[in-house]
């Protein structure tokens, strides 16, 4: 019901070459004649368009992954990347052309007409039948012969009911429920019946059908080879500084305009990368908080409860004007007279003030580089 390629590698798809050249040594830059022939399996001429290339074989390694041959004959027919393509291509190699079979089972896929096999529109019978859901077989026998009338009834449930089906069996007993369509870990509960209701009967169920265990195997490790020696690339620079001189890359002209900004938010010694947001003098300004506190609140992670603060689980120190504070209270400290706050986090703090920073420290720093505000 689907549709792939397959490749056929004939002889004749290959055209034999010979090459002969006027002289079997030249001298450097002399001009080179060469007598080349192009013939068919059967040493017959061949006519058609031919490229040739010429390369230094001590500069240029071969590329035997991909050539000519095998992007026509092969990696434009197919989707998806192929890894060294000539490796299928090798003639009278049995591991290449199994290897070149198991590609276009895998990459040579080209249609697959679906809706075809939903409306059941087959163009011949099929050895399998198409899978559309689980399906349960047995067979149920009566007291003395098969069950002939009867009702089979299954229950699938998973933590709840999901569905119910019934069937009937045939003279030999045996029935079937087909399409079944429940998530995986659904249970089924089978009961049979016979005509006037009675129990007394035999039931066998064949076990689901499963699928063989999957065999992976390491995949193989992938050298990468230059295409292109590395003595070439030198030959060729040396080649040109000989006829040019040193290379000179000449540069429009680039004007370059930047501005003087301060990168950090704060001055204080305290402050890090991983301190969090400083709130300055502009943000009070802007929104107006009616205390300390009410500006702490902006800041994440500080949680604010009457006059508590605290920072993540715990009460962390307040450090004002670089000089840490015992005991500090908030309402001391009048918010228009900041000119920055932030947190220092216990990371950035502990290992400076030992366990007084175990839930970090809010450092504050003033206009007026005032410790505490007097009266």
């Amino acid at each position: 019901m689907s549709e792939r390629l397959v490749f056929s590698l004939q002889e004749s798809t290959f055209g034999l070459t010979d090459i002969q050249p006027d002289k079997d040594l030249y001298q450097p830059r002399e001009q080179v004649t060469m007598a080349i022939r192009v013939s068919d399996e059967n040493n017959e001429p061949l006519s058609g368009n031919f490229s040739i290339a010429v390369v230094d074989k001590k500069d240029v390694e071969i590329d035997t992954t991909s050539t000519l041959i095998s992007t026509l004959l092969l990696s434009s027919e197919l989707k998806g990347h192929i890894e060294n393509p000539m490796s299928y291509l090798k003639r009278a190699d049995k591991r290449s052309a199994l290897a070149l079979d198991i590609l276009m089972m895998t990459q040579g896929w080209r249609r697959y007409p679906i809706l075809d096999l939903i409306k059941g529109e087959l163009t011949r019978d099929l050895l399998y039948t198409i899978e559309l859901g689980d399906e349960v077989t047995g067979r149920v026998e009566g007291v003395f012969s098969a069950l002939k009338e009867g009702t089979i009834s299954l229950l699938a449930y998973n933590d709840s009911v999901l569905g119910t089906s019934l069937a009937q069996p045939d003279s030999k007993g045996v029935f079937t429920f087909k399409d079944l369509e429940y998530p995986e870990g659904t249970k089924y509960f089978i009961q049979a019946l016979t005509k006037k209701n009675s129990k007394k009967v035999f039931l066998e169920v064949e076990p689901l059908k499963t699928f063989p265990p999957i065999t992976v195997s390491s995949a193989p490790v992938f050298h990468e080879k230059p295409l292109i020696e590395d003595t070439y690339i030198s030959k060729m620079n040396q080649k040109y500084t000989i006829e040019n001189g040193m290379r000179v890359y000449n540069l429009v002209e680039v004007i370059i305009t930047g501005k003087n900004i301060n990168r950090l938010p704060t001055q204080s010694p305290y402050y890090s990368v991983s301190s969090s947001k400083v709130l300055t003098e502009k943000d009070v300004e802007q929104w107006r908080p009616l205390s300390v506190l009410d500006l702490l609140r902006r800041i994440p992670g500080i949680t604010v409860s009457g006059n508590e603060v605290r920072y993540r689980t715990g009460n962390p120190m307040v450090i004002v004007d670089n000089v840490p504070e015992d005991d500090f209270n908030y309402e001391d400290l009048d918010v228009n007279d900041i000119k920055d706050v932030f947190v220092s986090p216990p990371e950035s703090s502990a290992p400076i003030f030992g366990g007084r920073a175990a839930f970090g420290a809010v450092i504050i720093n003033t206009k007026k580089d005032l410790s505490r505000k007097t009266e």
